[in-house]
C-alpha cells in the first residue's frame, strides 16, 4: 500500500478509505499525492470527507446564467462543491442548493448563521436524504438508488426479469407497448408501471419524508469535549426509613440531567413517555444495604 497505512476499506461506491497510523502521516500523504496513482491506478483522485448543508429560499431568476462553479466560487474556499436543486414545476420561482463543507465547523457556522451570496441571507440547514425518497431503477424498490442495488434487474412495466441489456433499451421491448402483457408494478403488483404516482409503496415512501420532516435536524451538534468531573464535597449519611422489607433500604429515584439540545425537545414533545418510564436497571441502582447491626 504506502508508508504509514495501517489498513484500507472499499465502499460500495468503488472509493477506497485508507486509515493511517498517525496525524503526521495522514497529513503527509494529504500533501504529496503522487502515491494515489502509484497505489490505485493514474486515474484515481483524492476525494476529502465533505459535510453537506441545504441553502434554501434561492431565487431561480437569480440563478439566471450562474453556473455552480460560480456559486462555489463566491461562497469561499471552505466550499468543496454545490449542487443546484431546482424545482421542476415553471410555477414555483424558488430553489435549492446543496452546499459541501471541508469542514464541520464551516458547516455548523452556515446552519447557525446563514450563508451570504451577492448581499443576500440564506437559511441552512443539514442536508437529510430521508427527506428525500429514493428509488432504485434496478430492481424499482424504494429507499436506495440503482448504484447499490444487489438484487436482479426487473422491468419497471410488467414487473418481470429486465429484458434484453435492460435499461431504457430493454424497456423498449417490454411485452406492454404490444399489449401482450398488461402493466405489473414491480413494488407492489398492482396494475401500473413501478413509477406510477398511484402506487402504494411510492405514496407510503413520499408520506414518511413528510413526517419526518418536522423532526430534521436544524444544526449539527457540537462534539462533546471531555471534562473531569468535579469534586463534591462529602455530605453527612442521612438515615433511611425502615420498610421492614428484609435488610434493604430504598431511596428516592432522582431524575438525571439530560441535555436540552433542539432535537431532544422536539422527540420529548413527541414522546413524553420517554421522561416519565424510568428503566429497570435504573431504579435497581438506587437500592443500598444497610445491616441490621447499624439500624
Amino acid at each position: 500500500m504506502t508508508k504509514g497505512a495501517v489498513a484500507a476499506r472499499k465502499l460500495p461506491s468503488g472509493d477506497v478509505v485508507v486509515t493511517f497510523c498517525t496525524d503526521q502521516a495522514k497529513q503527509w500523504h494529504s500533501t504529496n499525492l503522487q502515491w494515489i496513482q502509484q497505489a490505485f491506478g493514474t486515474q484515481a483522485t483524492e476525494a476529502k470527507r465533505t459535510t453537506a448543508v441545504l441553502l434554501k429560499g434561492l431565487r431561480k431568476s437569480d440563478l439566471q446564467g450562474v453556473t455552480e462553479a460560480t456559486f462555489q466560487a463566491d461562497l469561499g474556499p471552505a466550499v468543496e462543491t454545490v449542487r443546484f436543486r431546482l424545482p421542476r414545476d415553471p410555477k414555483t420561482t424558488r430553489a435549492t442548493a446543496l452546499v459541501a463543507f471541508t469542514s464541520l465547523e464551516e458547516a455548523r457556522k452556515a446552519c447557525d448563521q446563514g450563508l451570504l451570496w451577492r448581499a443576500q441571507l440564506f437559511d441552512c440547514e443539514p442536508y437529510w436524504d430521508v427527506l428525500r425518497p429514493t428509488q432504485c431503477y434496478k430492481c424499482w424498490a424504494w429507499g436506495h438508488i440503482q448504484r447499490y442495488c444487489q438484487k436482479q434487474a426487473l422491468c419497471g412495466r410488467c414487473g418481470t426479469k429486465a429484458h434484453g441489456e435492460g435499461g431504457r433499451a430493454g424497456e423498449a421491448q417490454c411485452p406492454t407497448y404490444s399489449g401482450e402483457l398488461p402493466y405489473r408494478c414491480a413494488g407492489c403488483g398492482g396494475k401500473h408501471p413501478a413509477w406510477a404516482r398511484e402506487c402504494p409503496k411510492k405514496q407510503t415512501a413520499y408520506a414518511t419524508a413528510r413526517e419526518a420532516y418536522q423532526y430534521r435536524p436544524r444544526t449539527f451538534e457540537p462534539t462533546a469535549q471531555p471534562t473531569q468531573p468535579a469534586q463534591q464535597p462529602a455530605q453527612p449519611t442521612q438515615p433511611t426509613q425502615d420498610t421492614g422489607n428484609d435488610d434493604f433500604q430504598y431511596v428516592p429515584y432522582h431524575k438525571r440531567a439530560r441535555l436540552a439540545t433542539p432535537i431532544q425537545k422536539q422527540i420529548d414533545q413527541a414522546f413524553p413517555y420517554r421522561q416519565l418510564q424510568p428503566t429497570i436497571h435504573q431504579n435497581l441502582a438506587t437500592a443500598t444495604h444497610t445491616p441490621k447491626s447499624q439500624q
